[in-house]
């Protein structure tokens, strides 16, 4: 073979590697006549004024925004540990260091769980999404779950009925937080909301619930997996355990959904992605060891660092939070979502949320908050901007905005969710208006 032929097939060859790499640098874009162009250090400087809200100078923040599944700009700064944490001393915080996301989480269930809707859509077209979607719940919850639903207890005839209204309660609804699950009072379990049921009158009200996400958890083996579904049943059933028993549910159904999306989602976007809801546990095992941000009350302080795990607080992961993402790795996650059919399509995109339509915000699925910009709404035509909110230990906040751009921002101290979005939506603001001065 030529010289020349070979040096073509790897300029071939680079060229594909930068098309689907989510982390390549992206140009401007074509908008009539006029090239938009974004101004990454106008970004990050605007990150940087405020560190997303962190209280403190020690606090570690990241940031990250992607554009058509590609990075565009990206800042970090503070610490991720202070003082000495498990022989890790004064770590700072980037781009690639694990933070708790807290509900965040519930973005990624969420997508998965159409994406599952989807490809069984493709396999079988008389399973539309949207049939899927508005079908019921109760025949994926676990057998015993499903026993105490269709024959509620007899205490008294108002809390049969709150029981037994699960039964009609659709995927739809939870994932626009109008299932009419409410908290529930000193629980202990998630059978707690199933005990405890759905008032009448809060079917259809959106109003945001843990438990909406958190069931996924216990829905996952029987949508996914029947035959593992019925070997778990059948461990419960011959083990007699409780319909409460926390631990023997939790860790069941969590280890289930943690090995499950890391073999289906987390292994299969690209980049690949290792996210953990046991961080002490996992992180110091891997090669090499992973420093993952910590939380600290005192806000110059280093002592009592803190941080979260869902193996020792529910026993097992569950789909309504308590993962440890970077940003880098949340951001591959939604340019996989964003650009890339290896998620969903683009029908599912905006069956989601999409503001050029006369779906309401209610209707809205995943996303749970929205802010305005009087920018984008003048030059994008964008009535609200969609976004979600995680806090836990921790603040993140993952923001779509106009023109095919996402944001994902975190801070490892105290503060709150809401400055990390508007901060992210600003800083974007600062990127794009030299198109329009």
């Amino acid at each position: 073979m030529k010289v020349r032929s070979l040096v073509s097939l790897l300029v071939l060859f680079v060229l594909l590697l930068n098309s689907t790499g989510v982390y390549a640098q992206l140009g401007g874009t074509q908008v009539g006549a006029k090239t938009l162009k974004f101004d990454k250090e106008k970004f990050i400087a605007k990150v940087n004024e405020n560190k997303l809200g962190a209280p403190s100078p020690l606090d570690g923040y990241a940031a990250v925004i992607i554009k058509d599944g590609r990075i565009v700009a990206e800042t970090a700064g503070g610490l991720a540990i202070r003082g000495d944490g498990n022989g890790v001393k004064n770590a700072l915080m980037t781009t690639s260091t694990p933070s708790d996301i807290g509900s965040d989480f519930k973005m990624i269930s969420f997508i998965t769980l159409l994406s599952v809707f989807e490809k069984r859509a493709a396999k079988n077209p008389a399973l539309t999404i949207e049939k899927q979607s508005n079908s019921p719940i109760l025949p994926y919850l676990p057998k015993a779950w499903r026993a105490w639903v269709n024959t509620p207890p007899d205490d008294t005839a108002a809390a049969a009925q709150a029981t037994a209204r699960i039964a009609k309660t659709t995927f739809a609804q939870l994932m626009q937080h109008k299932s009419g699950f409410r908290s529930v009072t000193n629980k202990t379990s998630p059978f707690d909301y199933i005990d405890k049921g759905i008032q009448q009158s809060d079917i259809g009200v959106r109003k945001y619930s843990n438990f909406n996400a958190t069931v996924l958890t216990y829905l996952w083996p029987r949508l996914v997996d029947p035959a593992k579904a019925d070997q778990i049943e059948k461990q419960i059933e011959a083990a007699n355990v409780a319909n409460n028993n926390h631990e023997v549910y939790g860790k069941l159904y969590g280890d289930f959904f943690e090995n499950w999306m890391q073999k289906n989602v987390f292994d299969v976007i690209r980049p690949g992605i290792r996210p953990s809801c046991d961080p002490a546990v996992d992180f110091p095992k891997r090669t090499p060891a992973v420093v993952f941000a910590r939380y600290y009350d005192n806000p110059l302080g280093g002592d009592n660092p803190r941080y979260w795990s869902e193996k020792d607080k529910n026993h097992g992961c569950h789909a309504q939070g308590g993962y440890y993402l970077s940003m880098r790795d949340l951001a591959a996650f939604m340019a996989n979502y964003q650009a890339t059919n290896t998620l969903v399509s683009d029908k599912v995109r905006k069956m989601m949320y999409d503001d050029s339509t006369a779906a309401t915000r209610d209707d809205s699925l995943g996303w749970s908050e929205f802010l305005s910009s009087p920018f984008a709404t003048k030059n994008f035509g964008v009535n609200a901007i969609p976004w979600k909110a995680g806090g836990n230990l921790g603040f993140t906040a993952v923001v779509q905005l106009p023109d095919n751009y996402i944001a994902v921002g975190t801070i490892s101290g105290p503060g709150n969710e809401v400055t990390v979005a508007n901060t992210l939506k600003d800083a974007w603001v600062q990127g794009m208006i030299g198109n329009f001065e």
